[in-house]
């Protein structure tokens, strides 16, 4: 479950967004290419989480208060130490018509990322990786 997903992973997710997806979610892999242009040969990995809600504006909502607190309780899902954040807010980005929420954090391509897209609620730790991940979920229902 999501539950105990997070319990292995160290992440602090909030409980009105774990109740809808205890039984449908993604931990989620990407291996992308890095967005330095002086090493284009680089690959990164990151993790992600995508999962499911039956309520998706309680979801923005939910993920909106958490922003707070959110870089903090999703260094589980870094793959390296996060540092200090680079931009006090979240800030908000326009992709293919999805309103995408991120959060700069101190190299370029280490972020905290989020959308909620139809019933689905993608969590990822860089741009690249959102835009991916986003990309597969509009094609192929969740758990194919």
């Amino acid at each position: 479950t999501l539950s105990e997903i997070s319990e292995i992973l160290g992440l602090e997710i909030p409980e009105s967004l774990k109740n809808p997806a205890e039984e449908t979610y993604n931990l989620v892999l990407i291996c992308a290419p890095t967005e330095v242009p002086s090493e284009p040969e680089k690959r990164e990995e990151r993790l992600a989480l995508v999962f499911e809600t039956t309520q998706p504006d309680q979801a923005r909502d939910s993920l909106k208060e958490w922003e707070a607190t959110m870089a903090k309780d999703l260094e589980g899902l870094m793959l390296e130490p996060p540092g200090q954040e680079a931009t006090a807010e979240f800030q908000e980005t326009v992709y293919k018509g999805a309103a995408l929420r991120y959060k700069n954090l101190p190299r370029s391509s280490l972020t905290v990322d989020y959308t909620v897209s139809q019933d689905i609620i993608i969590i990822t730790t860089s741009k690249q990786s959102i835009y991916t991940i986003y990309e597969l979920v509009l094609n192929q229902p969740l758990g194919s």
